[in-house]
């Protein structure tokens, strides 16, 4: 497979994703908030990625360790959703039961 964060074609999309620059592309690819906690997990574990094109633009502007307080507010369950009541319902108690 391609290593999509070694593409420094991809700078403009990936800041726009990040909510650095520009409209954020895509609604069904996750906030930048939770985007950025996930780039900084990915960071934390190491590896290869970290060495990556995009990677070192996240670090230069400072979405990579900047996540102090990202990762809490992101596991806390909001009724802000667009499911019917019933599946509403079961999905928030199985996170809850998921969470706790």
């Amino acid at each position: 497979g391609e290593d999509f964060l070694n593409k420094p074609s991809l700078q403009a999309l990936f800041l726009s994703l990040m909510g650095k620059a520009g409209q954020q592309p895509l609604d069904c690819v996750g906030t930048p908030q939770e985007l950025t906690a996930s780039l900084n997990r990915a960071y934390e574990l190491g590896g290869d990625i970290t060495n990556s094109y995009l990677m070192k633009l996240a670090k230069e502007q400072g979405i990579i360790g900047n996540t102090s307080d990202l990762v809490e507010p992101l596991l806390t369950l909001s009724t802000e959703q667009a499911f019917p009541q019933t599946i509403s319902n079961v999905l928030q108690a199985k996170i809850a039961e998921e969470l706790s």
